[in-house]
């Protein structure tokens, strides 16, 4: 019965053994991959804390490996790959600007609620055969996510909101930013909002009807009403969004307590300043 009970014993201990001897090894190494035809993406986080993060790119049987990545981000205090809030994959493979060599992203967050994120591109070149990169910091802007498809060819687009406006018109929350959508080319972010109307007059209604229900609350909704202000100027209507702000002025809706306006000059003159020194009266966002 002893010799039972030992070797049972000592099965036990051996499955310990091995169970942790897993997750020691798991532990040592967190792996994200992604593909697309020929093309095959890897990011290893060896420290599991964004400290030793290496991207190997396998192009129909050529390896390249970069680091380098912690020290482009670590203004942060570094970016490790962890669960980011708006669903932005790790690692994806896609075309850009309707190449058939796609590139390669990297998305990685701090793990904070809005800042901060970073998405690394790394872009063939045919001609010296090999990658450049690129880094494309958020900062305070609520990015969507994955990247998607919009116009022709299937060319890559992230959309955002402009994390400028946080904080500069209220609390973090309470200060939206308008639509941004940025196109990947040759391997780097441009902004090119302006070309889709569409989204832009969607994203304005959203804030237009957000700023009705809540503009009568305590504290206003001043914060919605630069955005809308801001989508309105993006698609050529100016004068009309203006006479609308004065008009709330007028009653009373942009001098309410927390507002930190005493008169509604206060909020035009500033609203105009920052919207102009931003680019979005009088020609492109900077």
């Amino acid at each position: 019965m002893k010799r039972i009970l030992v070797r049972r014993y000592a099965s036990a201990i051996s499955a310990a053994i091995l169970v942790a001897l897993v997750l020691a090894a798991s532990a040592e190494a967190s792996v994200y991959t992604a593909r697309w035809g020929s093309v095959r993406a890897t990011l290893t986080d060896r420290s599991r804390t964004g400290g030793g993060l290496t991207v190997r790119i396998d192009r129909a049987g050529v390896v390249f490996v970069y680091g380098g990545l912690y020290r482009a981000c670590g203004g942060f205090g570094g970016c490790p790959p962890v669960a980011d809030p708006y669903g932005a994959p790790v690692v994806s493979v896609r075309p850009a600007a309707g190449r058939a060599e796609p590139d390669v992203f990297v998305h990685l967050s701090n793990g904070g609620n809005i800042c901060c994120r970073s998405t690394f591109i790394y872009h063939y070149h045919p001609g010296s055969g090999g990658y450049t990169s690129s880094v494309h910091v958020w900062g305070d802007a609520a990015d969507s996510g994955a990247p998607r498809s919009l116009g022709h060819n299937r060319q890559v687009f992230f959309v955002s909101e402009d994390g400028r406006f946080r904080y500069r018109f209220g609390c973090g929350a309470c200060t939206p930013g308008p639509i941004q959508i940025w196109r990947d080319v040759q391997g780097r972010l441009v902004d090119v909002t302006r070309s889709f109307r569409r989204l832009i007059w969607k994203d304005a209604r959203r804030w237009r009807r957000l700023y009705f229900k809540e503009r009568a609350n305590t504290y206003g909704a001043d914060g919605v009403l630069v955005a809308y202000v801001a989508d309105e100027e993006l698609l050529g209507h100016g004068g009309s969004v203006w006479r609308f702000v004065h008009q709330q002025g007028r009653a009373g809706y942009l001098t309410e307590p927390g507002s930190g306006f005493t008169r509604p000059e206060n909020f035009y003159n500033r609203l105009h300043h920052f919207l102009s020194r931003l680019g979005y009266i009088g020609g492109r966002q900077a």
